[in-house]
């Protein structure tokens, strides 16, 4: 995360752990996370992209 923070050219959307609805930011993050778990590379970067 904090490699993400000095990289980004905005400010990320993250909230605090106790918050009961995901930032947006948050939910890219999984969302890639859980397609580079399930091998699906090409989708992860295109959304990151």
């Amino acid at each position: 995360m904090r490699l993400l923070r000095t990289v980004s050219v905005r400010l990320l959307d993250l909230r605090c752990r106790c918050a009961t609805e995901l930032a947006g930011d948050e939910a890219t993050f999984l969302q890639t996370i859980a397609l580079l778990q399930a091998t699906r590379s090409d989708t992860a970067i295109r959304l990151l992209g």
